[in-house]
């Protein structure tokens, strides 16, 4: 018996997907790059798939997590300014996503933390 995805057999019921996006900034940062990804996380998540989103804590104001629009934003602390917190986000964004169940993984933005996910 072969394993046929359920849509393909009549079942119009979607498969839900565990996904995680990452991006450096994010809400409540607003720019081009965050509103798209927050467009995308909430597409996603109206699709009926789970999304975490992690990225940098970049103030000390913003809590470590937070779920905004069923968004489930973890911020992962830093230190210092960019290169330097850009190399810690890819450190720790790294270590998260190999101890993580994830079924598919979206990295925003060609920069260093998008190593990870190769």
């Amino acid at each position: 018996m072969s394993a046929t995805p359920r849509w393909l057999n009549g079942n119009t019921a979607k498969p839900r997907v565990n996904g995680c996006l990452a991006e450096a900034r994010f809400f409540p940062e607003k720019g081009g790059t965050e509103i798209q990804c927050q467009r995308l996380s909430t597409h996603l998540i109206r699709s009926g798939h789970a999304v975490q989103f992690l990225t940098e804590k970049s103030r000390a104001d913003l809590p470590a997590r937070e779920t905004r629009e069923g968004i489930d934003i973890v911020r992962i602390p830093t230190s210092g300014t960019p290169p330097l917190s850009s190399i810690i986000f890819t450190l720790r964004l790294w270590a998260q996503l190999t101890r993580s169940t994830f079924e598919i993984f979206h990295v925003h933005m060609v920069a260093l933390p998008a190593i990870v996910v190769l």
